[in-house]
């Protein structure tokens, strides 16, 4: 059992850790965008493109940082900080993730939970599924159905085809803040003449690449799994460098530990992961994956192949007792 002085420790928050990522993030988009644009070679954009997407990626695990309120100390910076830096920029709408996210938390895997009853009845999420099936799914994902999608999600999320977004103070001021973010983006990629710039570097990532890897992320999270109780109904993912740096950039890989203390922030989440692991039955009883891609047990092998007590549909959510006292403290 953790000591409440450790618990404490794990849960603090320290706001230049993401105040770092979104420097980081955003710099690379620009060196990115910078080097393609001076070498003028279809190699370099295609790389360019793909570390672009991957950044995407990881301003969208800071939206979720933010739904969690980990990026500043107040509500009000950490809902702009969020807003401004990362959900605006990719078409996105953080508040509406929160309510749903939140739900997902609360209620996982359930029929209360949003993400669930959107993704389990369609044939897409549904796992093990044949190699081949995969491999003639990535193409059509990638050209055809993840810019569907996302577009699909991008208005959806966005409320303006609502009438209670009309109706609620709250939901018509947000609407307000989106409408001057785009207004002065839009004023300042015209005054640079930056229209093109934006089109091949920020809008083709964010249809093409972007929605690859958060699809694979998101099946990593909570699909090829038994579902039987909390220690197997989500995984952590002990990847390497380059895999992280596409498919789980700020350790948003450690997702089991993520849905056991959805208050320790993600920084922290490595940490969180080393001691859970010396808790026997999260050791023993936790789904832990060694690589996303690669070989051993590996996130693909759990897609392609149900393993030992794997089942495709869920069971009981009963928790090992030492979690219970953990989550309890």
């Amino acid at each position: 059992m953790l000591k409440s002085t450790e618990l404490r420790t794990l849960t603090a928050t320290n706001y230049l850790w993401p105040a770092f990522y979104f420097c980081v993030d955003w710099s690379l988009v620009v060196a990115c965008a910078w080097v393609s644009q001076t070498l003028a070679s279809w190699p370099v954009y295609l790389a360019a493109v793909l570390i672009i997407g991957g950044r995407q990626h990881a301003l969208f695990v800071l939206i979720h940082e933010g739904v969690h309120k980990h990026l500043a100390r107040g509500k009000k910076l950490n809902d702009f900080t969020a807003s401004w830096l990362a959900a605006y920029p990719l078409l996105f709408d953080m508040h509406a993730y929160r309510t749903t996210h939140l739900k997902h938390h609360e209620h996982l895997n359930t029929e209360q939970d949003p993400d669930w009853i959107r993704k389990r009845p369609r044939r897409e999420w549904q796992f093990p599924a044949a190699r081949k099936n995969l491999a003639g799914f990535i193409p059509y994902f990638l050209l055809v159905w993840g810019p569907l999608e996302w577009t699909i999600i991008i208005v959806l999320y966005s409320g303006i085809f609502e009438r209670e977004t009309y109706r609620n103070p709250l939901a018509r001021s947000r609407l307000l803040r989106k409408l001057i973010f785009y207004s002065l983006a839009a004023a300042v990629i015209t005054l640079l003449g930056g229209w093109s710039t934006v089109l091949w570097y920020w809008l083709v990532p964010l249809f093409v690449v972007f929605p690859a890897v958060q699809r694979l992320r998101s099946v990593a999270e909570h699909f090829g799994l038994p579902w039987t109780h909390d220690l197997n109904s989500s995984r952590d993912v002990l990847a390497g460098p380059m895999e992280r740096s596409m498919f789980s950039p700020h350790y948003v890989n450690f997702h089991l530990s993520h849905h056991l203390y959805p208050a320790v922030p993600c920084y922290q989440l490595p940490r969180l992961h080393q001691r859970l692991m010396e808790i026997p039955d999260f050791k023993t009883k936790a789904h832990v994956n060694s690589s996303y891609l690669g070989l051993g047990r590996s996130v693909l092998r759990d897609l392609v192949t149900l393993g030992p007590g794997l089942s495709t549909s869920p069971g009981s959510t009963a928790e090992p007792e030492q979690i219970t006292q953990l989550k309890a403290s």
